[in-house]
């Protein structure tokens, strides 16, 4: 539910309320009381937004704090342990990952100008070759100790992106499930192109219309009298005609939102909505271990690993972990993306990416 919170509200959702406020650079204890600085975060963040400042949160403020890109976002220092680590590490051209956005930024505190992608392509394999010719390196565009050392002493400490999903993260993942970490770097990869996140650092999402319109019927409301003017989200049977990718996607759920002014509206909205890396559709959040849409779309914005544990309870709670323990990309691929898999090759495209990631070890 979208519920309408003010002074001396308490319980799970003003916590929820309390670190979106957090991500517009406030430093509220998230205690789940609604008390005068809370009130005084929301009028702040009300009047920046052009929003009436009285300190009410109810279906405009909710949409901006959860359709906004934050102010900050958490970074952690590489530790030393970590850096020795990476210096046994081997990356090169093709290479994907932690390590290879590590080399990035590094490459880019050196004087380049690298997008932190985590991809070892063409312009990162052409910044490090210059780097080793400069540096009186063997330039063959291998990262590993030398290239290392060199960039480590060159330049300074640096930070990444705690919203990343790490290494890490991914191998106590796959320990946990007892998968294959190529299994899972396989999904990860398929299902958004190995991000959660846009360059904003808001969660890649995709608005499905067909879905809004069963999710107006739920909730009582007659999608057929709001279609006119709003044909782009808001339609019988699924298509991708309308699909538009990345940032637009938040422009087609604003849209959404407001085909009416009741606060089913926005909470349908949200649920018609896939979330994060691994696009779990928002009316599935009873899957993923969120109480509802609103709790399930605020834990999305957290991180990537956030990402990867809805992703784990999804599986467990849809009968979905036994297929991908065994690699049937057929049985998987219909149960998570539905009926229409095959259309988008969703099987076949796991298969290569798992076949693909079994051929090199985990980097980084």
């Amino acid at each position: 539910m979208i519920y309408l919170l003010k002074y001396r509200s308490r319980g799970k959702t003003v916590q929820l309320l309390q670190e979106l406020l957090n991500a517009y650079d406030n430093k509220l204890e998230t205690d789940g009381y609604f008390g005068r600085i809370t009130e005084q975060a929301v009028k702040t963040f009300q009047q920046k937004n052009n929003l009436g400042a009285d300190g009410v949160v109810y279906t405009q403020t909710w949409a901006k704090l959860l359709f906004l890109p934050p102010a900050s976002v958490a970074k952690s220092t590489l530790s030393s342990a970590e850096l020795d680590r990476l210096t046994k590490v081997l990356i090169k051209l093709n290479a994907k990952g932690e390590s290879v956005e590590v080399l990035q930024n590094l490459l880019n505190q050196v004087g380049y100008n690298l997008e932190a992608d985590g991809h070892f392509g063409r312009l990162t394999d052409t910044a490090v070759r210059d780097f080793q010719q400069k540096n009186n390196l063997t330039v063959d565009g291998v990262v590993y100790t030398k290239t290392w050392a060199k960039l480590f002493e060159l330049a300074p400490p640096i930070s990444i992106d705690a919203m990343r999903l790490s290494d890490k993260d991914i191998t106590s993942f796959a320990k946990a499930f007892n998968l294959e970490i190529p299994v899972v770097k396989a999904v990860q990869e398929v299902e958004s192109s190995g991000r959660g996140f846009l360059a904003d650092h808001r969660p890649t999402i995709l608005f499905e219309g067909h879905i809004f319109w069963r999710q107006l019927e739920k909730r009582g409301i007659d999608p057929r009298p709001l279609v006119s003017g709003n044909e782009n989200v808001l339609y019988r049977k699924w298509t991708k005609d309308f699909y538009e990718g990345k940032a637009k996607e938040y422009t087609r759920l604003e849209k959404a939102k407001n085909v009416g002014t009741q606060s089913e509206i926005l909470e349908a909205a949200l649920a018609s909505c896939s979330w994060g890396m691994f696009q779990i559709m928002g009316f599935n959040y009873h899957l993923t271990d969120t109480f509802d849409v609103l709790d399930y779309v605020v834990k999305s914005r957290r991180s990537e690993a956030e990402h990867l544990t809805a992703f784990g309870h999804f599986i467990e709670n849809t009968n979905l972990l036994k297929p991908l323990r065994e690699k049937d990309w057929t049985t998987f691929a219909r149960g998570y993306n539905g009926s229409g898999y095959q259309q988008n090759r969703y099987d076949e495209r796991l298969e290569e990416a798992y076949l693909r990631h079994s051929a090199t070890p985990l980097l980084g």
